[in-house]
């Protein structure tokens, strides 16, 4: 969030997107984007691959692919701030200010991170009371001990 007078200015919104569409303003890195896919009555984060024309999220030890999902965009006025920024964390730790992407079936947040598999950037889950953040890729969902978390940057 940001100022912007007496009020606070949202930087961020969910756009819906299919079959590869990503929206200008898209969080990413490496022509990946932050996205979130629903899945049995979950809203999950995970990665969106244009050239690809899916997201991917993980789940259950898997990575869930999905032509239908929200691609998350900078929505920040032109001259203010972004409004968020990456933290490193490890083993599970949620930092403040995270911003939450889901709700799974036990009522715990998901966070959305930014991690590494094989050398390549991926975003995925931070499940909350789990030791470990998940990453979709290859067809696996692989857990990661270190990792960076979306978290507000109050201006």
């Amino acid at each position: 969030m940001a100022k912007v007078g007496r009020g606070l200015q949202i930087p961020l919104s969910w756009i819906p997107g299919r079959d590869g569409f990503c929206p200008a303003g898209a969080v990413s890195v490496d022509n990946i984007c932050v996205a979130r896919s629903k899945h049995n009555g979950e809203l999950l984060p995970g990665k969106l691959v244009p050239m690809n024309g899916k997201c991917y999220c993980p789940y259950g030890g898997a990575e869930l692919e999905s032509y239908d999902y929200e691609v998350l965009c900078e929505s920040f006025i032109p001259g203010s701030c972004k409004g968020y920024r990456w933290e490193r964390a490890f083993d599970g730790d949620v930092p403040k200010n995270a911003i939450v992407a889901g709700i799974a079936k036990d009522g715990e947040p998901l966070y959305i991170v930014k991690g590494v598999v094989n050398d390549e950037t991926c975003f995925g889950k931070l499940h909350e009371g789990h030791s470990c953040a998940y990453l979709p890729w290859g067809g696996k969902e692989y857990s990661v001990n270190e990792y960076d978390v979306l978290v507000w940057q109050k201006h």
